[in-house]
């Protein structure tokens, strides 16, 4: 049997954690790799409660942490790790601190998981770390005592993500995602130890209920998030398909050929009905070939033919309600012009990011050039990918990736107005 991933909960011995560490390394020699393995250091409980029955800090740095390929303590167990004093992570910075200190210990990622942190009592927020750049990963605070095996959810979202080929960034956030949903839909349950009792006296908390884990259904592929997928971005254009003509399904076929990673359906003259049908269409050809289709602007005609995902502008739908809309596991694209739009599109959900004009450009004459010196400024901003888009063609491909080291460039006239596209 293959295995794709591994998450390991309490550990609550030496002698536990070192048998799992064996094994692990085991199968990873067995295989000739390193199996995603997510760590949960089950050290303390959402409820407060301590459930180590001894010291293993020591133990599960020693042996299991150089194995992991991320970790997720919620706070009291991140200050436990460190050897702070409880109630040391206060607040967001005290948060982020320690993500960072633990990266220290040798560890790839570092998620500190935000659900003790109350300061604010709107939203939650979980600490990222890959030892370069901090994400800020924000989710609506739910009012509800069914909370019992969050952290565990958590963790085996993530492993999931990972065994279907996600890297950790997405497969941390689609965790995250599902989990809110999770407890969404949990709040109003009567469900655990103790849940229907009324027996509450004055100051007393109700006990902590379980959440009701909802199967979550979706045709989506493994490797759908894989940066590899914006290297060649072919965004298509009517205009240009009809002076050359043309048919869209026909130049679309010519660009995958000719190397196109991903493809954008941008039509903006069509109508709703249009839309969906070239949608489909396009999506008909390239879904069997591997190559992802996002629908330009509109949500609804992204949901409605189950399109790989969607990319909005400034004055297209926000994009929290666009990620709401479309779910954890579709692509969201994100336009924008400078690193801190970049960051916020980060944090309100964005897969990658589209930065540009890098130049002058005849397909999109209301587009404001930025230049490439401000495209570097933006990857280097932000923690997800960066696409640079405007005027790239063969000429100054090689000067772009140079000069911003985007992981990919989006092209329109150079593919698609070309006599031989392919």
């Amino acid at each position: 049997m293959t295995v794709r991933s591994i998450k390991t909960g309490m550990l609550g011995t030496k002698e536990t954690v070192v048998a799992v560490a064996e094994a692990i390394a085991a199968q990873n020699a067995s295989e000739n790799t390193s199996i995603p393995l997510v760590v949960d250091p089950v050290l303390v409980a959402t409820s407060g409660d301590s459930l180590a029955k001894e010291n293993i800090v020591e133990d599960l740095v020693e042996h299991l942490f150089g194995l992991a390929t991320i970790i997720t303590p919620n706070i009291p167990e991140a200050e436990t790790l460190l050897g702070w004093p409880r109630g040391e992570i206060r607040t967001r910075s005290d948060q982020i601190r320690a993500a960072k200190e633990l990266h220290k210990l040798g560890l790839k990622w570092v998620l500190v998981k935000g659900g003790h942190m109350e300061t604010d009592a709107s939203k939650c927020v979980d600490v990222l770390y890959d030892g370069s750049h901090v994400h800020e990963l924000e989710s609506k605070r739910i009012v509800t005592r069914n909370t019992h095996g969050t952290g565990c959810t958590l963790a085996s979202a993530i492993a999931c993500g990972l065994a279907g080929g996600l890297e950790v960034l997405p497969s941390v956030k689609a965790a995250v995602c599902y989990l809110s949903g999770v407890i969404e839909n949990s709040r109003s349950l009567s469900i655990g130890g103790n849940s229907t009792s009324t027996k509450q006296g004055p100051g007393v908390a109700p006990a902590q209920g379980s959440m009701h884990h909802q199967v979550l259904r979706s045709g989506w592929k493994p490797d759908l998030k894989s940066q590899a997928n914006y290297r060649l971005y072919a965004v298509t254009d009517s205009k240009i398909n009809r002076k050359n003509e043309r048919d869209l399904v026909t130049a679309v076929c010519e660009a995958v050929k000719g190397g196109a990673t991903i493809v954008q359906l941008r039509e903006k003259d069509a109508s709703t009905s249009s839309l969906v049908s070239q949608a489909e269409a396009v999506i008909k050809v390239c879904r069997p070939l591997g190559i992802p289709v996002i629908i330009n602007d509109r949500v609804d005609v992204a949901i409605a033919v189950d399109a790989d995902g969607v990319h909005v502008g400034d004055d297209d739908m926000p994009v929290r309600t666009a990620r709401k809309m479309i779910g954890p596991l579709k692509i969201l694209g994100v336009s924008v012009k400078t690193p801190e739009q970049a960051m916020q599109a980060e944090r309100d959900g964005a897969d990658y990011v589209g930065a540009g004009a890098c130049f002058s450009t005849s397909t999109k004459a209301d587009s404001t050039l930025i230049g490439l010196e401000m495209v570097q400024n933006i990857h280097t901003s932000a923690g997800i990918p960066v696409v640079a888009i405007g005027g790239i063609s063969h000429s100054n491909a090689e000067e772009v990736l140079r000069k911003t080291s985007v992981e990919g460039l989006a092209v329109v006239s150079s593919i698609f107005d070309s006599q031989d596209i392919a």
